[in-house]
């Protein structure tokens, strides 16, 4: 089942849009940044200040979002993704 989540203003930290545990991915919105990471870039999830789990970016886009695969952890409604 896919969760909306809501976006970040900050510029080091974004939210994801939208997560669906039982297919491995979720949609990060990179509304604040210039240019879209490359597919294949790491990022950590973090729910508050613990870590909480990892994704890797795809080369899926649409405007500001993009696709990540989860590659582990319980990524959920709220966290907020870091770079590497």
């Amino acid at each position: 089942r896919s969760t909306p989540l809501y976006s970040s203003a900050a510029s080091d930290v974004y939210k994801r849009q939208l997560v669906d545990q039982s297919l491995g991915f979720c949609v990060v919105d990179f509304m604040f940044v210039a240019k879209m990471p490359p597919a294949e870039q790491r990022y950590f999830v973090y729910r508050g200040n613990q870590q909480v789990g990892e994704i890797v970016t795809t080369s899926q886009t649409d405007e500001t979002f993009q696709v990540a695969d989860i590659n582990k952890g319980d990524i959920r409604e709220g966290d907020s993704v870091r770079p590497e």
